[in-house]
């Protein structure tokens, strides 16, 4: 018995060692504490590498300067958690596959003008598509963030399977016709094929133009090919994709002082992020959105007079229309706004909103 203890003693000593050792190795493990960001665990210490393709051409400075900035601010804003690369038009899939691509997984984010899904959620088209709506940027920022009209369409995004991160107005220099041959009355839009989207579609049609529907990466070659005899889109974007040299004649006044994005995620992509690396995406759109319209567009893409005097340095020739057919066009535009809110519940909510905005500015009755 003597002999045995101290070999009982020393097995006693060794389960303790080893019961205090387990004991430290539990008390070192990170634990996320009241109060504290889920950022400082070990759990969101992830770095999430996402793809992001937007609608746009490497030409465009939207596309390699603005959307190349937000992917910045993510990054600053995220401490490197979340690390976005860009893509441009085409890169990874077609420009008209970017939202189902998106809600697919196939990319974790995309950025497209509202009008490229207003056939998929056609309360899109209502946000930046209505011809002759916003008569400036300020009306449109308003109306989106503070009178509700970019809030009332996320139940569409979502039942469609993507996640919307924000709206932000484009296009601040107006968006506008050139054309192969003068337009001086609506008459001049008899058989002309105009390349153009969503609801403007419908608006040139009423004016008696035939339109034909091409990605605007595309257009150069079937304005040069005469697929297309004209192209609508934002003025600075003629002058960057150099329409100017196949298109002499452009016609005023703008069909709209700007147009909308809008910047999409892939749910599953946002559901693996922990709450406070969300909230730091949201607060990186705003962050976004405020340089795109204070800083991105008056510093480096330029002003609707800057656009039409770089193309009347291209040699394009400008013709106003008469108050007459500015007044048939104005016409045409509502009975397109009207048609729009038959779409759907949601599209009726968006243009009675936008008339309700219009309404109190007193530009309608």
């Amino acid at each position: 018995m003597k002999r045995l203890l101290p070999i009982l003693v020393m097995a006693i000593i060794v389960l303790s060692l080893i019961a205090g050792g387990c004991g430290q190795s539990q008390a070192t493990t990170p634990t996320a504490t009241t109060g504290s960001s889920p950022a400082t665990t070990a759990a969101s210490s992830n770095v999430y590498q996402w793809k992001m393709e937007t609608f746009l051409s490497t030409a465009d400075s939207d596309h390699s300067v603005a959307y190349a900035k937000f992917c910045e601010i993510v990054a600053k804003n995220t401490s490197g958690q979340i690390k976005i690369t860009l893509f441009s038009a085409g890169a990874i899939v077609a420009t008209d596959q970017l939202l189902n691509a998106t809600r697919d997984g196939i990319l974790e984010m995309s950025v497209m003008g509202t009008s490229y899904t207003s056939g998929a959620i056609p309360v899109t088209g209502v946000i930046g598509d209505l011809p002759f709506s916003w008569r400036n940027v300020d009306e449109c920022i308003d109306c989106l963030n503070n009178g509700g009209l970019s809030e009332i369409t996320r139940p569409a995004y979502t039942n469609y399977g993507v996640q919307l991160l924000g709206h932000h107005p484009i296009s601040e220099a107006g968006l506008g016709m050139l054309a192969n041959k003068p337009i001086a009355t609506l008459s001049d839009l008899k058989g002309l094929k105009v390349r153009t989207y969503g609801l403007f579609v419908d608006f040139w049609q009423t004016l008696g133009a035939s339109t034909v529907s091409i990605p605007l990466a595309e257009t150069y070659t079937a304005l040069s090919t005469g697929v297309a005899d004209a192209v609508t889109t934002d003025w600075t974007g003629q002058v960057n994709f150099k329409f100017y040299e196949v298109l002499k004649d452009g016609v005023l006044p703008s069909q709209a002082s700007c147009g909308s994005a809008q910047m999409l995620v892939n749910p599953k992509a946002w559901n693996s992020l922990w709450p406070d690396l969300q909230t730091a995406m949201n607060t990186s759109f705003k962050e976004f959105s405020d340089y795109f319209t204070n800083d991105y567009y008056p510093n480096v893409k330029g002003t609707h007079e800057k656009a039409i005097q770089d193309l009347q340095d291209k040699g394009v020739t400008f013709t106003t229309l008469s108050d007459a057919d500015q007044e048939t066009m104005l016409n045409a535009a509502m009975a397109i706004w009207d048609k729009a809110a038959a779409k759907d519940e949601l599209s009726a909510q968006g243009v009675a909103l936008i008339k309700d905005y219009y309404k109190k500015l007193g530009r309608i009755k």
